[in-house]
Formats: C-alpha cells, sequence, structure tokens
C-alpha cells in the first residue's frame, strides 16, 4: 500500500458561519422566481453564501424554507439581509442562526421581526 501524497494548502479563515431561514409565502411552497429573488438580495449584500432548499415547520405547519449561510466578520449585514428579506417577502420574522456568548462555538436562534407601521385611521 502506498503512502498518500502530500499536498501543500493554507486554511483561510472567514469568520463565523450564520444561517438565514426564509420561510414561503402562505403557499407553504417556494417558486422559482421566490428563491431567484431571495439569491439576488443575497447577492447584493455578500460575494459568498450557500442557499439550501429545506423543508420547515412554523407555527405547527409544514412549508418550504431557504437555509442561507454566509461566512462572515460583519454580523450585522446578516441581521440587516434577514431584515430585508423579512420585508421583501412579508414574513413575520426570518430566523437567524448565529454565535452568541463569549465562545463563537455557541450558536443561539433569533428571529428578525420588521416593524412595521401600525395602521391607524
Amino acid at each position: 500500500m502506498s503512502q498518500p501524497t502530500t499536498f501543500s494548502y493554507r486554511v483561510e479563515d472567514i469568520g463565523p458561519m450564520y444561517s438565514i431561514i426564509l420561510g414561503s409565502p402562505a403557499s407553504g411552497q417556494i417558486s422559482d422566481a421566490y428563491r431567484e429573488q431571495a439569491i439576488a438580495l443575497c447577492a447584493a449584500a455578500f460575494d459568498s453564501f450557500t442557499i439550501v432548499k429545506s423543508e420547515g415547520f412554523f407555527k405547527g405547519t409544514r412549508e418550504e424554507s431557504l437555509m442561507i449561510q454566509v461566512a462572515t466578520q460583519e454580523p450585522d449585514k446578516v441581521i440587516v439581509l434577514a431584515a430585508q428579506l423579512a420585508e421583501v417577502f412579508a414574513q413575520d420574522g426570518v430566523g437567524v442562526v448565529r454565535p452568541v456568548g463569549p465562545e463563537t462555538s455557541y450558536m443561539g436562534y433569533s428571529r428578525v421581526i420588521p416593524t412595521r407601521p401600525s395602521m391607524t385611521i
């Protein structure tokens, strides 16, 4: 048995990993147009990211979701993107999994909820 070839490489640390969970519209289904619009908003905020179509449950109801993952040193940009996604897609809130606490290995879940003006007549 031969020894594995040794490769030369370096590791580039980009930053902590964040996940944004964007739910579907009321239909529970994510159309290609919905997904493409989400990709365009993500691309405007970050050069590199991953989007995975998934299945989630919100308040006991099954729905398709998009899981957006980005590694960054700019956590505020993640929150701003989540708020923008919530507003554009008329979501009650958009989930964010992010490092919290003194150790970045501890991941917490938050919802970014858009503040909409109340309708008063």
